[in-house]
């Protein structure tokens, strides 16, 4: 399976861990179990959304000189395709 670049191997845990408890929300649905995962929930979509944040900030610091990179950098945050079909 193909990752995104930005994603780290801490994440991948924090995904796995994150699945444990949204199974355990299922099974069990108490409401130790639901505020539990609702607030790892919370936590790990901003620890995302900074590492995303990084990368690309990152990325756009190197590139600042080049024009060229910085729209395909640009372009890769953003999910768009280059497709040029007539």
């Amino acid at each position: 399976m193909k990752w995104d670049p930005w994603v780290s191997t801490g994440l991948l845990a924090s995904t796995r861990h994150k699945a444990k408890l949204f199974k355990m929300k299922l099974s069990k649905p108490t409401d130790e179990n639901i505020k539990c995962y609702t607030n790892y929930l919370n936590l790990f979509n901003k620890a995302k959304r900074e590492l995303k944040r990084n990368y690309y900030s990152h990325l756009l610091e190197l590139n600042k000189n080049n024009m060229k990179n910085t729209c395909s950098v640009l372009k890769q945050a953003i999910g768009k395709q280059n497709d040029k079909s007539n």
